[in-house]
Order: structure tokens, then C-alpha cells, then sequence
């Protein structure tokens, strides 16, 4: 049987109202118990469905996705406490909260189950407030949960993305640094190149220029022989005979 939660009127099913509804399984061997039960539920937003049976329990749970399950700690076919370790043990169902139902003076019973993984129990008689309150306790701490495990998810992948961000980056930057290395190197070969080039070039011209000076010198000292020897043979041929063929010291009317 299945009974959506909501008041004395009829429940109006929209988008909204069922993406919130929660789904709660009743596992009880009593309908009189799983009447009172639902009744309870009734007022809250939640879609109630019942078992008589472990083993149908069982199939439901297989099959369909629920929120919460409340559990009789004594079903009329299999022991309470072994339904809920094989719930609580299949890694497929060991999220859904379990809340069991049994009376105070199984205090051992009760104990062992917590032991097991039940979250909360509730004894009879079930008021419609305390089941209320007990059932919307243990969504609330399933949706914390929940919420805290997409968080770390969430954390998680952003560390992921972040850290490949890095690596990418650091990559990236080792990538230019070799090629910016590689550059230098290739401009410093260059450099030295241009730089033996202007060595060489200098010293040829420095050899070039002493050269010329060197021809120069002798050109001067040539000259200057010349120059001398010139200088010496005028006056040499000056001294042997007078230019105009009269004495020295005579004009030209014999005075």
C-alpha cells in the first residue's frame, strides 16, 4: 500500500512537492501497527509503503529507491535483527536509515541493533508525534549527510581540477623556460659568432693599417732623401760658377 503524506484533503502531486517527498518503508507483520503507523506519517510529505513480510521488505528494497525504512525488531517470518545486518551490510542499501520498533523491555535486542547500524527506535504505543519527530530526525540527519558527502565530492573534484590546473600550468611554464633557455643559447652562439667575426675583422684592419703606415714611412723617408739630396746638389752647382758670368760684386756698368 502506498499513501503520499499530506493533510485530511486531498494531496496535490506537482513537480515541486514530489522532488521533496521521501519515501518510507514500513515493515511490520501487524496492519493494525502499520495503520497506526501511517497515520502518523499521514500529515508529512512522504510516500509510505508498507511490507508484512522480511522477505517482501526485501523485494521492495531491491527494486525500489526508499529514504528511510522502520523495522519491527521481530517480523512474522524472519528475525528483525538479521534484516537489518543485511540491510545494513549490502553497500547498496547501507545509506538508508533504519529505525526500529520494538518495546523497552528488549533493551538487549535494541542495543544489538544500534551495534548493527540502526540510527533510532521507537516503542510502542506510536504516537503520531513521536513518530513524527523520530522520522523527520533521521531524514534530516540523512540529508545532512548527504549534503556533507556532496560537499566533500564537490571539494574533491575542485581539488582535482585544481591540481591539473597546476600541473598544466607548471608544464606549460617548464615548456617556455626550456624554449626561452634554448633562445638564450642560440643568441649567445650568435653573439660569440659576430663577436669573432669583429675580432677577426679588427685585427685584419689593424694588420691593414700598419701596413699602410709602414709603406708610408718609407714613402717619407724616400721623399726626404729625395728632398735632401735635391737641397744638397742646388747648392753644390751654385758654388762652382756665378750666374750671370761678372765678378762677384760687380753691376753691370762696371761699377
Amino acid at each position: 500500500m502506498s499513501m503520499p503524506r499530506g493533510s485530511t484533503e486531498p494531496a496535490r502531486h506537482d513537480s515541486a512537492e514530489a522532488a521533496r517527498r521521501s519515501r518510507v518503508l514500513i515493515i511490520h507483520g501487524d496492519a493494525a501497527t502499520r495503520d497506526v503507523l501511517l497515520r502518523g506519517l499521514a500529515y508529512d510529505m512522504h510516500e509510505i509503503i508498507e511490507a508484512a513480510s522480511g522477505r517482501a521488505a526485501l523485494d521492495r528494497v531491491a527494486t525500489e529507491p526508499f529514504d528511510l525504512v522502520l523495522l519491527d525488531l521481530a517480523p512474522t517470518d524472519v528475525d528483525g535483527f538479521q534484516l537489518l545486518t543485511q540491510l545494513t551490510a549490502d553497500s547498496r542499501f547501507c545509506h538508508i536509515p533504519v529505525i526500529m520498533l520494538a518495546p523497552p523491555d528488549q533493551s538487549d535486542g535494541i542495543a544489538r541493533c544500534f551495534e548493527a547500524g540502526a540510527q533510532d527506535f521507537l516503542p510502542p504505543p506510536y504516537h503520531p508525534f513521536l513518530v513524527r519527530a523520530r522520522v523527520s530526525a533521521s531524514l534530516e540527519k540523512k540529508r545532512l549527510r548527504e549534503s556533507e558527502k556532496a560537499l566533500h565530492e564537490a571539494m574533491a573534484a575542485s581539488h582535482l581540477a585544481h591540481e591539473k590546473l597546476l600541473q598544466e600550468t607548471l608544464a606549460g611554464s617548464k615548456s617556455e623556460i626550456v624554449q626561452l633557455q634554448e633562445t638564450i643559447k642560440a643568441l649567445r652562439r650568435q653573439l660569440d659568432a659576430m663577436t669573432s667575426e669583429t675580432k677577426a675583422a679588427i685585427d685584419a684592419a689593424r694588420s691593414s693599417a700598419a701596413a699602410e703606415l709602414r709603406q708610408l714611412r718609407a714613402t717619407c723617408r724616400v721623399l726626404r732623401e729625395q728632398l735632401d739630396a735635391a737641397i744638397s746638389g742646388r747648392g753644390l752647382s751654385g758654388a762652382s760658377r756665378p750666374l750671370s758670368g761678372r765678378p762677384p760684386g760687380q753691376t753691370s756698368d762696371g761699377r
